[in-house]
This record gives structure tokens, C-alpha cells and sequence, in this order.
């Protein structure tokens, strides 16, 4: 892995801290992330089978690698408690020197 491959941020929220949690350790893991931030108590407004919503979620921001994204997002799928799960990826245009280093070291850890 160089130190050249592409960062990604991947979203998604769930209801609970412990859904949070088994995710976040199984996608640890599975060497799918190389750090989950959770963050509680995220409300959430929106509209479910015509009518409005407003409830508090907790909100899994994945720090991961490009080359990791299909295999990541079939994960989130297959575990993910919601019917419909918000699974959104952000490309990491630029950030730090240090920290793409050790997101980078982090997954190639994982691989071993």
C-alpha cells in the first residue's frame, strides 16, 4: 500500500450506541477501518413511509482507504440494523501528512 492511496470518510447512523459499537468492531476487525469516531445523540429529521421523523441516532464517521470501499460498504450492508441505511463515502482530498500515514499504516496492519 503507498502512501499515495486515496482516503475515504464513510457515514452512517444507527439508533443505538451498542449497534455502533458491534459495527465499528466488526468493521475494525475485518481491517475494513483504521479508526470509527461515534458520536451519540445526533438528531435526525426525516420523512419514513409518509410521514415526518425526528429522533436521536449515532452517527459512525469511518475513516478508511479507497482500495477498501466495496468490500466496507457490503459489510455496512449485511450488518447494518436498518432497512434502509444511510452509507455515504467522502473522498479525503487532503489532510495531514501524519495522520494519511498512519490511516494507511493502520490498514496495512490489518492486513497481516
Amino acid at each position: 500500500m503507498s502512501t499515495t492511496e486515496s482516503l475515504i470518510l464513510v457515514l452512517t447512523t444507527v439508533s443505538t450506541e451498542s449497534s455502533a459499537n458491534e459495527i465499528s468492531q466488526k468493521l475494525l476487525e475485518d481491517g475494513l477501518a483504521a479508526c470509527i469516531q461515534v458520536e451519540e445523540k445526533v438528531r435526525s429529521h426525516y420523512r419514513w413511509q409518509g410521514k415526518l421523523i425526528i429522533e436521536n441516532e449515532c452517527r459512525l464517521a469511518i475513516k478508511s482507504i479507497d482500495s477498501r470501499w466495496k468490500s466496507l460498504r457490503k459489510s455496512l450492508e449485511e450488518c447494518h440494523p436498518y432497512e434502509i441505511p444511510e452509507i455515504i463515502k467522502v473522498n479525503i482530498d487532503d489532510c495531514s501528512d501524519d495522520y494519511r500515514r498512519w490511516i494507511i499504516s493502520q490498514m496495512t496492519q490489518a492486513n497481516t
